[in-house]
């Protein structure tokens, strides 16, 4: 019964379970594919990248998945970022290095994002993967046939 909700069946999931995304670098396509294979939503944060790296990010998570998976595109506002330097990084990832062992998994280079995400970083991704920001006039014909949903916070 619990399985049975409003966003389960809206987003097409077995469960209502939807994986934070992780940002600036940190969130996997396996993960994600493997969350969505579960049943649940999974996403994979996608702010620090061009619109050329998020249609390959998306490419990579469907080859593995054919279930609904999120790319979520965080706007910070200028106030709010902060990149880390090479001891906060070092600090964040020994924090998270047990985890990344257990599965088994390589834990990510530290790498700068190239700043926040603009409509100019996303608009070849929103033309070609027929996926959008729900602000852009240009792309809701196309949103609205694609089977996108789009959701904005």
């Amino acid at each position: 019964m619990w399985r049975d909700t409003q966003v389960s069946r809206r987003l097409q999931l077995a469960a209502p379970i939807i994986q934070g995304p992780f940002g600036s670098g940190l969130s996997s396509v396996a993960l994600t594919a493997a969350v969505s294979e579960a049943g649940g939503l999974g996403s994979f944060g996608v702010h620090h990248l061009d619109g050329a790296a998020i249609l390959q990010t998306a490419a990579a998570i469907r080859a593995r998945t054919a279930r609904p998976f999120a790319l979520n595109l965080w706007l910070p506002h200028p106030s709010e970022q902060h990149d880390l330097d090479g001891a906060e990084y070092a600090a964040t990832l020994a924090l998270f290095r047990p985890y990344f062992a257990e599965l088994g998994l390589e834990p990510p280079p530290a790498r700068r994002p190239p700043g926040p995400a603009t409509r100019s970083s996303w608009r070849p991704c929103c033309r070609r993967a027929r996926r959008c920001s729900a602000s852009s006039t240009e792309c809701r014909a196309p949103r609205r046939w694609s089977g996108a949903a789009v959701s904005a916070s």
